[in-house]
């Protein structure tokens, strides 16, 4: 494949579209392990400027996103094993308090 593709941009206008081997190795990379984690096969279909344009486009945000939920998941583990050590230690203190006030073994 060439470096510069001669076609029409994503927008539908006529024109050159610059896509790089870096482009289709970055959609392939992306649609490869999209595929897997689906235990799917990458369907076939024509590397264009406007196909690996778009799909570049498409893998770009979709990284983004998939980073940004990596951090929101870790985010949530993290605070759920701070409420797990909260509750923890206000169920010590519970049960310190009932022994010492209410005269009953607590086990």
């Amino acid at each position: 494949m060439g470096d510069l593709i001669t076609g029409m941009d994503p927008s539908g206008g006529e024109g050159k579209i610059s896509f790089d081997a870096a482009h289709i190795a970055d959609v392939k990379a992306w649609l490869n392990s999209t595929f897997d984690a689906a235990d799917r096969e990458v369907p076939e279909f024509e590397y264009t400027p406007r196909t690996v344009s778009h799909l570049h486009a498409i893998a770009t945000v979709s990284q983004a996103r998939t980073q940004a939920a990596t951090i929101v998941a870790g985010d949530l583990r993290q605070k759920a094993s701070e409420y797990r050590s909260q509750g923890k230690h206000v169920l010590r203190l519970w049960i310190l308090f009932l022994e010492k006030f209410c005269i009953v073994g607590v086990s």
